[in-house]
């Protein structure tokens, strides 16, 4: 195994910096330090600001320091201010994007991506140089790209990185789409919310950018993959990457991973429920709009061809079951959102909630699984066991 690359980890606090801020079309200096407050960036200033400040919504402050970095705060909220003769001294503000680069790199360049992953402990199908089974290689996406699956300190709840070699034109072109690709899938495959919120990009010691984002972050969800399992991960990333593409433009596949989980993560069962049908309306709806290609009446309804009446809910789903060939294909959910959503009322008992919640969700799982064109081991949530699934 060749030597593994390891994220730089570079300091995110910056003291003694200088620079400006724009209010109401004027210039205005500032100096002062950034921190993390809860993994999230922040900026402490001061400058003689004037009082209006407190009205804006959204600042940008373009920041230096003596060792060559140039720092842009985007969409800062400010949350203290000390006013002081008429004008504020001294403000603190929240900041939802950090960009922090030193150097110069260009389009033509070769860059290092590496992305860190809020993401839950996973395994990888090859040992790293110090025999730990913690790197997938994705060639599926392109030549020499990783997913290591390695505990990063410095981040909170990151437990793993992607690492890109890439030109920084073709990285502006599509890197953003293929990392918050391959987050979606491992949100899926993880049944939390998975997202990178800091990245480097890396030419030499010198020239280098580093942002830092606002992410999502859950633990709760229990999905049907082991993922501590060595090649579980990268099987279901080497089938569903190329089986994504298939379906854009036909079906939403970040807002169905979303809704899922969504539904992963809640503690109530009648709210697991509840989004569930919320997951099946929305692939009835892409289903019959993209795939079968149904008209609508004027009221928004799907009308069956060459007919003037309409699909009813369950009609449509049993075609999506028909269409994906879903064998546990349980419509009995129907009956309970109807319930709730024409009458407010729930009349099931708890046990029977969960009998039909497990229902829904191997419904949702497997049409996700059939979509990506996963074949593999999965767990069974009624035999707790592992299976293996086509």
């Amino acid at each position: 195994m060749e030597q593994r690359k390891v994220i730089p980890i570079i300091k995110t606090n910056f003291s003694n910096l200088n620079g400006i801020t724009v209010v109401n079309e004027e210039e205005m200096n500032i100096y002062g330090d950034i921190f993390f407050k809860d993994s999230s960036p922040c900026f402490r200033g001061n400058g003689r600001l004037p009082k209006t400040i407190s009205s804006v919504t959204e600042l940008t402050l373009y920041l230096k320091d003596a060792e060559g970095h140039e720092i842009v705060c985007n969409n800062c909220r400010l949350v203290n201010l000390l006013n002081k003769n008429g004008h504020v001294d001294s403000f603190e503000a929240e900041i939802l994007t950090l960009t922090i680069q030193k150097g110069k790199i260009d389009k033509e360049d070769e860059v290092e991506i590496f992305s860190a992953l809020r993401i839950n402990r996973f395994s990888g199908e090859e040992f790293d140089q110090n025999n730990h089974r913690c790197v997938n290689m994705l060639d599926f996406v392109s030549k020499s790209t990783c997913l290591y699956s390695v505990s990063i300190p410095e981040i909170a709840n990151c437990n793993g990185y992607l690492y890109i070699p890439i030109k920084m034109n073709k990285f502006n072109n599509s890197g953003e789409k293929l990392i918050e690709k391959l987050c979606f899938l491992l949100s899926f495959v993880s049944a939390n919310f998975v997202d990178s919120p800091y990245r480097v990009l890396w030419k030499d010691q010198e020239n280098y950018m580093i942002q830092i984002c606002p992410s999502r972050f859950s633990n709760k969800g229990n999905g049907i993959f082991k993922i501590d399992l060595p090649e579980i991960v990268h099987n279901f990333l080497k089938s569903a990457w190329i089986a994504w593409d298939n379906y854009i433009g036909k079906i939403n596949l970040p807002a169905l991973i979303d809704y899922y989980v969504l539904m992963a993560n809640q503690e109530f069962i009648e709210v697991k429920i509840l989004i569930g049908c919320v997951w099946m309306e929305a692939i009835k709806y892409e289903y019959a709009s993209n795939i079968a290609k149904y008209k609508k009446d004027n009221n928004g309804y799907f009308l069956k061809p060459n007919s003037s009446k309409k699909f009813s809910f369950e009609e449509l789903i049993k075609e999506v079951y028909t269409y994906f060939n879903i064998s546990n294909s349980d419509v009995s959910f129907v009956e309970y959102r109807n319930e709730v959503i024409h009458e407010g009322k729930i009349s099931l008992s708890f046990e029977d909630k969960k009998n039909l919640f497990n229902l829904l969700v191997c419904s949702i799982e497997s049409i996700m699984l059939k979509i990506l064109n996963y074949k593999g081991r999965i767990r069974d949530r009624f035999k707790g066991e592992y299976v293996e699934f086509s």
